[in-house]
């Protein structure tokens, strides 16, 4: 038997083992395909928001290869209907599709905002690989941490001391690792004292969402056992909740906002494909002046039927209030998820807003994500510290709208610095060391890759540029989607 790559040897740290589970994702990417489309061809990229350039250690596109999933044994089929998560015929086909990875290539640099890599193929597959992927923040910020002259590394597990070895040999450097699980757990219960302190006997009102925060399996494994202990039973790890006998989680994101092209008809097909408690996330677009609306007027067509909102940037005390009015005029029938960044003070605020405001306190529920992953964590290279996301940028193949082909895609949100890039962005490196943030087909490249060529180019000290095309499909995308009455980009 030939010898594990070390991406291949990665991919099995990343995922805690050789299985390819299909539940080894979040919990929403099952409930927006249910109400989606699985089977449509779409683009994904990686990439982080700030922390400076970014080492890359492995070659990522044979670490997505290894990743792929495996179709659902009958066990785990079961745990997915009993939780309203079950796969379709479709979303099976999905799995089983082609993937075309475009990626910057081992031993190169990525700036911040630039495509780490771009993932194409049937919605459902290339949506999944979300949590994983951001994973590769980890590694990325060793080699980082590594190129600087750092060789002894905190951390929180075995697994993530077997991932700083990987990238030792990756870089030929003898990086050493020390991990302390029990200091790890105990940091965890600290976390989780401060939220008892404020949420009291109602603690099952927090969730854990911290999937997309995780450095490895085994470091989430270890975090969810002891919310587990503490009374918090719901995680939107669909894997570990089967393996723990938790309560999988998942609303949906933005991306399925984008794929519907408007709020109002996401928040119809959410409402209307599932019979679960639909769940509407409204600040994909502008949260005041159209996602909020969309939302009281998918209640308002359904006036009996239970939902909830979620809030995930901007002035969500502004949002709150805004759902409270309309609930008093039309007696909607709503609950309430708080997400994005929320600690126990952001939590204690937003507890006496919502009684001043006569909000009944079952139906204010807290999505905590790295608060219980990356606060307590022993290392500081976490998810937070580069702010790494994925993010649909086109939806549809060619004469997808029967006029202009596929749809180009991009978050808005309420919060500054959030926006993605829309099309099939890559980056291209000029000669002199110049940076393009580009769309595929634009210049010359390499076939499978980003860069111009493929040798281990300095780090770079300047930000990239973004294209003429590239702009020019941002600013289509934002008139089309906001109009002209908004900043540029």
């Amino acid at each position: 038997m030939p010898e594990q790559t070390l991406e291949q040897q990665y991919a099995d740290i990343l995922r805690g083992g050789s299985d390819n589970s299909p539940l080894l994702t979040d919990g929403y990417k099952f409930s927006m395909a249910q109400a989606g489309f699985p089977l449509r061809h779409e683009y994904f990229y990686l990439h982080f928001r700030r922390g400076g350039a970014q080492r890359i250690p492995f070659d990522f596109k044979a670490v997505v290869e290894a990743l792929r999933p495996r179709l659902p044994d009958s066990r785990e089929q079961g745990f997915l209907l009993a939780n309203g998560y079950g796969l379709t015929p479709a979303m099976e086909a999905a799995l089983l599709g082609e993937l075309t990875v475009m990626y910057q290539p081992k031993g190169t640099w990525a700036n911040e905002h630039e495509p780490v890599l771009t993932v194409s193929g049937p919605s459902f597959l290339v949506s999944w690989l979300e949590p994983l992927l951001i994973a590769f923040n980890f590694p990325m910020q060793i080699a980082t941490a590594m190129s600087e002259g750092v060789t002894e590394f905190e951390c929180n597990c075995p697994d993530e001391a077997q991932i700083i070895g990987l990238v030792g040999q990756a870089m030929g450097i003898d990086g050493k690792a020390r991990y302390n699980e029990v200091l790890f757990r105990q940091n965890i219960n600290e976390q989780v004292a401060n939220l008892r302190d404020v949420l009291g006997s109602g603690i099952d009102r927090a969730f854990e969402v911290g999937t997309r925060a995780m450095t490895c399996l085994a470091q989430h494994r270890i975090v969810l056992e002891e919310l587990k202990a503490a009374g918090i039973t719901r995680t939107a790890n669909v894997l570990l909740a089967y393996e723990l006998y938790m309560v999988p989680v998942g609303t949906t994101g933005h991306e399925h906002q984008e794929r519907h092209g408007d709020d109002i008809d996401g928040f119809r097909a959410v409402r209307d494909l599932r019979p679960e408690p639909p769940s509407y996330l409204f600040d994909t677009y502008d949260p005041m002046k159209r996602g909020i609306p969309a939302a009281i007027e998918a209640m308002l067509e359904n006036r009996v039927r239970y939902c909830s909102v979620r809030f995930d940037s901007g002035d969500q005390e502004a949002q709150l209030l805004a759902f409270v009015r309309a609930q008093r005029k039309h007696g909607l029938n709503i609950f309430y998820l708080f997400m994005d960044g929320y600690d126990a003070e952001r939590v204690s605020k937003m507890e006496q807003y919502a009684d001043n405001l006569g909000i009944q306190m079952d139906d204010r529920h807290y999505g905590m994500g790295s608060y219980f992953v990356s606060k307590p964590a022993l290392t500081p290279y976490t998810r937070d510290r580069l702010a790494m996301v994925y993010k649909l940028c086109q939806s549809g193949g060619p004469g997808f709208d029967g006029k202009h082909g596929a749809r180009n895609v991009k978050k808005y949100s309420g919060s500054p610095g959030k926006e993605s890039i829309a099309g099939r962005p890559i980056v291209i490196i000029a000669h002199d060391g110049t940076r393009y943030i580009a769309q595929q087909g634009e210049g010359l490249r390499p076939e499978g890759g980003y860069c111009r060529n493929e040798t281990k180019l300095p780090k770079p000290t300047e930000p990239s540029i973004m294209s003429p095309e590239t702009e020019a499909i941002s600013e289509a995308c934002r008139v089309r989607d906001l109009g002209w009455d908004t900043d540029p980009f």
